[in-house]
Order: structure tokens, then C-alpha cells, then sequence
């Protein structure tokens, strides 16, 4: 979506038009990957309203190490510009690009890391990056498997 920068808007325009006066009426949401997300802001914003979820890719820019401040959690900083706004951020938590099986404790520090910034948790959507397609089945099921057991132990240790 930014690999044309000047088309920015039009994208936003697009969105606006293409979904009209159904954004009363169904929950849109889009995937945006592989861009510089903070070129998206401020005109993203506008969309506010009119889609609900925005998802982008964190894992894949990601460290694999654990911890939750903002220097092992490098590929989440565009989460910052989502503190104003009442998008659903769609949290992109398991890199579809690699084998490496993420671990239950590394999902959950990037889930508290996104819930520190966010503060709500109904504003965040935990899911992998992107479709799991490029993987074998075997990988898949273990990378999803290791997400919903880092949901669970990220809602326990932030008592939700």
C-alpha cells in the first residue's frame, strides 16, 4: 500500500467509497503487509469509522527474544500510533515467513507488549501475521497451537 506514497490517499479514498453506507451495517477490516506503516499516518485515520480492524505484520519484524519493553519488541512500534484511535488492531504475533515455532512466552510478551500501548483489551485481536499457506501443516498447527496457549498465559499473567 506504500509502495506508491502519492497513492496513499487514494487508497483511503477507495476504502471510503468501495464500503459506503455499509460501514453501518458489517465489520471491515484490512490486511495491510510488507509497507512503512507510519507512512500510512495521519491519512489512515480517516478511515476511522469506516473499518474496524486494521491488521499489519509485527512478527516478521520482530525479535525472537523475550521480553516486553520496546527494544526487544522492535517490529511493534507502529502500535504506538494506534493509542488515539478505536481501531481493533489486528496483532500480528506468529511470522508466517519462517519455521521457527514461536514459544507460548514469546507470543505472550508481544501480546502484553500490544496490551501496554493499547490499554484496552477488546481493541487488540491476536492472529499470525499473515496466512499460514508457505508453511507445512505440521509447522502451521504447532505455530497456531503456541499462539492460543501465549493468549492464554498473556491473559493470565495481565489477570484479564
Amino acid at each position: 500500500m506504500t509502495t506508491k506514497r502519492d497513492e496513499i490517499d487514494l487508497f483511503v479514498l477507495a476504502m471510503k467509497e468501495s464500503i459506503g453506507d455499509l460501514k453501518e451495517k458489517v465489520f471491515f477490516a484490512t490486511h495491510i503487509c510488507f509497507s512503512d506503516y507510519f507512512l500510512l499516518f495521519p491519512l489512515i485515520e480517516e478511515l476511522e469509522g469506516t473499518l474496524k480492524e486494521i491488521h499489519f505484520e509485527y512478527a516478521n519484524r520482530d525479535s525472537r527474544e523475550l521480553g516486553v519493553s520496546s527494544k526487544k519488541r522492535k517490529g511493534y512500534k507502529i502500535l504506538e500510533k494506534f493509542k488515539n484511535n478505536k481501531f481493533i488492531v489486528g496483532l500480528g504475533v506468529i511470522d508466517v515467513h519462517a519455521d521457527f515455532i514461536e514459544p507460548p512466552e514469546l507470543v505472550r510478551d508481544r501480546i502484553l507488549y500490544a496490551l501496554d500501548i493499547i490499554q484496552e483489551p477488546e481493541r487488540i485481536y491476536v492472529a499470525p501475521d499473515c496466512g499460514l499457506r508457505t508453511r507445512t501443516w505440521d509447522v502451521a498447527f504447532k505455530k497456531l497451537q503456541n499462539l492460543v496457549e501465549g493468549k492464554y498465559l498473556a491473559e493470565k499473567e495481565a489477570r484479564l
